[in-house]
């Protein structure tokens, strides 16, 4: 009885080790499957790299923000230097780049340090300024771009009143061709700060105008003498005059000339509008002398030939002439001007020269 018992015990457990060895086995997929929750709790926060960094910050919005836009220096001397700085920063969340920067004029120079700032990051934007000779109250001012995408442009201003140090009398020379030494008067400098100061250079246009200084005199005012060269005056009747000075507020003083031109004609310029290929054009024009001087008309022609004198009247001082223009076929059809200059030759040997341009309305083909 007791083998019997035995063998059924042996033979159920055997049966139950079987069924357990044969139960199939979760796979990965299944393991993952089980426990989704616990799974995305243990899970790492994904990492953004650099690179995925900067794109996101360029992709942003950069915003310039300058402390102050005007720099004022105030009183200067006349042709100084002075240095400004514009402090900014970048208040925005991109990367601010700063394309360039452009001033009114070449007196003013601007430095930057780099060109692009990360938000936060403050730079600054150094300018050097040369003041004009003139006194008097002057502006310039700069405009920096950047990628800003709000504000684009910045214009800041720098302004400064040019005191002068030096007072030179006259301001202005102006001369005549029938006067002896042109009429010229003579040139008063004065120091306005009470400081000695020496000249060392005179220098005119073309050499017309000359004078004679002791470079080794110091005093606080100097009186100069002109002299006018007549031949060359008769070629170059418009310039100025430049004298330096050991002042140290006034380097330079400059003095321009004029002088009233014997003949000249009404108008200066023949201008014509609205021309058509072939089709004549009539224009009168007056020659005058400004010194009550005899006109004799010797010839009148052009350079290129599209200006012809058909008629001419004298009255007293006043040469009256009658001109008939032509303009020409262009030799490329989208050139839509023409130009021509006019000989107007007096007895004497004097020459006048008259630029004539036109425009054209329609060209024919």
């Amino acid at each position: 009885m007791k083998f019997w018992t035995i063998l059924v015990m042996s033979v159920v457990l055997v049966s139950l080790v079987l069924q357990a060895g044969c139960e199939p086995r979760p796979s990965q997929t299944e393991k993952l499957s089980v426990q989704p929750s616990q799974t995305m709790q243990a899970a790492a926060p994904a990492r953004v790299s650099p690179q995925q960094s900067e794109v996101q910050q360029e992709d942003g919005n950069p915003s310039i923000k300058f402390d102050n836009t005007v720099y004022d220096f105030g009183q200067i001397d006349p042709g100084s230097y002075s240095n400004a700085v514009f402090k900014f920063s970048n208040a925005g969340n991109g990367t601010l780049k700063i394309d360039k920067t452009k001033g009114t004029c070449k007196c003013t120079v601007t430095n930057l340090k780099k060109k692009e700032y990360a938000p936060g990051e403050s730079g600054q934007l150094k300018v050097r300024f040369h003041a004009p000779k003139n006194a008097g109250r002057t502006s310039q001012h700069i405009t920096v771009f950047s990628n800003d995408k709000k504000i684009s442009k910045v214009e800041l201003t720098i302004k400064a009143e040019v005191v002068a140090k030096i007072e030179a009398l006259p301001k202005a020379l102006n001369f005549s061709l029938e006067k002896p030494n042109a009429g010229a008067e003579k040139i008063r400098i004065k120091s306005l700060d009470g400081k000695t100061f020496s000249i060392t250079g005179f220098k005119s246009r073309g050499d017309v105008v000359t004078a004679k200084f002791d470079p080794t005199d110091a005093n606080t005012e100097f009186v100069l003498e002109p002299k006018v060269d007549m031949e060359k005056l008769q070629k170059i009747l418009n310039g100025s005059i430049e004298i330096t000075l050991t002042h140290p507020g006034n380097k330079t003083v400059r003095i321009k000339f004029s002088t009233l031109a014997e003949f000249e004609t009404t108008p200066a310029t023949i201008i014509v509008r609205n021309a058509i290929v072939g089709k004549h054009i009539s224009r009168q024009m007056t020659i005058i002398s400004n010194y009550d001087k005899d006109i004799e008309l010797e010839s009148v022609s052009s350079k290129s030939g599209l200006v012809k004198m058909v008629g001419k009247e004298k009255t007293e001082n006043h040469f009256t002439i009658d001109l008939v223009i032509t303009p020409p076929r262009p030799g490329n059809p989208k050139l839509r001007v023409f130009s021509d200059t006019i000989y107007i030759k007096l007895k004497g040997g004097k020459q006048i020269d008259v630029s004539c341009r036109g425009f054209y309305s329609r060209i024919k083909k």
